[in-house]
């Protein structure tokens, strides 16, 4: 029985040590993954201080990031979370926002599901814009602002397409509104930016941060275009 008891004590010191190595090693590794994201964090502010010198941009150092360019030129370009906030803060205050104020707007207000969903005053419009002679299905918006498939009948490549997005794993934010805003690259100050005005024909002016996007769509103040046109036009970004 002492025999036994002694390996049973040899076993578990021995479990007891290797757990203690385990541990060591994981967190010397979870150590060394930081320090050299510190280390990347410093080298990436040191070349956008860098580049802002050489090219004159004045915005704050945090908005920019480095992009390579095709022929390997390292150029910044403003960061694309930065232009997805301001784009959705500007929509939801529908004035120029404020760097400061734009997380706080960002987690009031952003759709938590995704599919489409359509800003508030868009609605009526975008009805009119899907439920056309394009599509089968008829589709209306539901209490929280999302795009449902009311009546599905025979669906058609475009009715599968949407069908598709409503209940895929991406977010788009619909709104029809001529007027969206953006940071300027050189200064880093925030402009509400009329791209209709600019050109009249530019049905959408569109911004993504990884699975999520704003499409701002025309609002077609003269009938430069057709409707036909705008929705073609959304639902092949789409």
């Amino acid at each position: 029985m002492v025999v036994k008891d002694n390996k049973k004590t040899i076993i578990s010191v021995i479990l007891i040590i290797l757990v203690i190595i385990f541990i060591c090693i994981f967190f010397k590794i979870i150590k060394k993954e930081e320090q050299n994201k510190e280390k990347d964090s410093a080298q990436n502010i040191a070349t956008v201080e860098e580049l802002k010198e050489e090219t004159g941009l004045t915005g704050n150092t945090e908005i920019y990031e480095v992009q390579q360019e095709f022929d390997g030129r390292q150029v910044l370009t403003v960061k694309a979370n930065i232009k997805y906030k301001v784009a959705f803060a500007g929509m939801i205050k529908k004035s120029v926002p404020t760097m400061e104020e734009l997380d706080t707007i960002l987690n009031e207000n952003l759709p938590k599901e995704n599919g489409i969903w359509i800003e508030k005053d868009s609605r009526d419009k975008i009805l009119n814009l899907f439920n056309n002679e394009n599509v089968n299905s008829k589709y209306t918006i539901d209490n929280n602002g999302y795009l449902r498939i009311q009546e599905k009948n025979k669906q058609n490549d475009i009715d599968k397409k949407i069908d598709k997005i409503i209940n895929g794993d991406k977010q788009y934010i619909l709104d029809v509104s001529s007027v969206c805003y953006i940071v300027d690259e050189l200064s880093g100050d925030i402009w509400n930016y009329t791209f209709e005005k600019m050109d009249k024909f530019q049905t959408y002016e569109y911004f993504q941060d990884d699975n999520k996007m704003i499409v701002f769509i025309n609002e077609n103040s003269k009938n430069q275009l057709t409707n036909e046109e705008i929705f073609n036009s959304i639902v092949e970004l789409f």
